[in-house]
């Protein structure tokens, strides 16, 4: 199995894609946040482009949907949710279908849809990846989101902590660094996540909490899969 990492995602990575799995990483917070709305009983997750796509879908699903966004970290004005992954509690997604529109983290899903299978990933979820990809005999790419077509350093390092866990026979450049960087923090998920730009772009907003959330090892064995525009539970 050859592991590879995309330290950003761009509409360029398509054709890189074929024949493989891809992990799509946005730990602040989109993946993170599809985890924890799947995990708590929702339906979908429909990833948008953007808002006026967004709110073409919602009208079409109509009682049976949420819509849930952020620009610039904050809540789309009128959308019942933003990003924080604390919003999205059975109680509020329960049975429901959500249209999903982010920064970074829907246009990555949408960019990769070019793979063999498109998986989600972040902290939360690590080992139920990684053994789920480790009985494939496919080769695996690790999509960083990024920020603002940009590095991530919270993505990268946790893309490394799959790299860890999974011991691909053949590591590309990328995730060698990948995994140098999760090494080097000593294995501690939230040193990693707290020290990030994004991270301290959270802080100053309010959403510190988001941060600790996120970097939450191994709290569940959801994996969401994007399968005919959306995303849900693989079984």
């Amino acid at each position: 199995m050859k592991g590879d990492v995309v330290l950003f995602a761009s509409a360029s990575i398509g054709k890189e894609l074929q024949n493989k799995v891809a992990v799509v990483i946005d730990v602040l917070r989109a993946s993170t946040t599809a985890i924890t709305a799947l995990t708590n009983g929702c339906q979908a997750i429909i990833p948008a482009l953007d808002v006026t796509e967004a709110g073409e879908l919602a009208r079409r699903l109509g009682d049976i949907c949420v819509l849930g966004g952020e620009r610039n970290g904050q809540k789309i004005e009128g959308f019942q949710l933003g990003n924080s992954p604390q919003e999205y509690s059975s109680e509020a997604v329960g049975g429901k279908t959500i249209v999903l529109t982010t920064t970074n983290g829907t246009k990555a899903i949408r960019m990769a849809s070019g793979a063999s299978q498109v998986l989600i990933a972040s902290f939360a979820n690590i080992d139920a990846i990684v053994k789920y990809i480790a009985a494939q005999n496919m080769d695996v790419s690790l999509i960083c989101a990024g920020r603002n077509g940009g590095f991530s350093f919270e993505d990268t390092a946790c893309a490394g902590a799959i790299i860890e866990a999974l011991e691909p026979d053949y590591l590309t450049d990328s995730a060698r660094m990948a995994h140098i960087i999760y090494k080097h923090g000593a294995n501690k998920p939230e040193a990693l996540v707290a020290v990030s730009e994004h991270a301290e772009y959270l802080k100053s907003i309010g959403f510190e909490g988001d941060i600790k959330f996120c970097a939450r090892m191994n709290w569940t064995e959801t994996i969401p899969v994007f399968q005919d525009s959306r995303l849900v539970v693989l079984r």
